[in-house]
């Protein structure tokens, strides 16, 4: 759940202000407040400001969000007790090759803020997937757009 916004971010088209798939199918944000607006009628407001932030911050830079994807997946917090430590071993492998990517691609000065930026853009991501994790797991998929569907993968 938590790499929702990220996945988001990678479709969103700021120009149009929609996803736009690989087939160029594009569909607008708000139909987020016809599949979601029973649980949190903020919802689209606040993924709208979040995914445009991210996309700002990244560009349609794949490996950005591909890393990011990696470390939210291997959060030690969602692990059994026996394999934190391996969980966490993996995610400290994932952040660092951030790191080394966004230095092998930027200035030193650039880099180090857009890390900053990022792991904050990363811990707002967790927030807003936490407070609509319901939402996400309950909504009727008969009930929302396919492109959504897609964008979310919620199949």
């Amino acid at each position: 759940m938590i790499c929702i916004a990220w996945r988001s971010a990678q479709l969103f088209n700021l120009e149009l202000g929609t996803w736009v798939n690989q087939a160029g199918t594009t569909i607008s944000i708000e139909v987020l407040s016809k599949a979601f607006h029973q649980f949190n009628p903020k919802m689209q407001e606040d993924h709208r400001r979040l995914v445009t932030e991210i996309k700002k911050k990244v560009g349609n830079d794949l490996t950005i969000i591909a890393l990011f994807v990696c470390i939210s997946l291997f959060a030690p917090e969602l692990s059994t007790e026996g394999y934190r430590v391996i969980v966490s071993n993996l995610q400290d492998k994932y952040s660092l090759l951030l790191k080394h990517y966004l230095e092998a691609n930027y200035d030193w000065a650039e880099a180090v803020d857009k890390l900053s930026v990022l792991t904050r853009l990363a811990f707002e991501a967790k927030v807003h997937t936490d407070e609509n994790s319901k939402a996400f797991m309950t909504c009727n998929a008969s009930h929302v757009d396919p492109l959504l569907l897609e964008v979310f993968n919620l199949q």
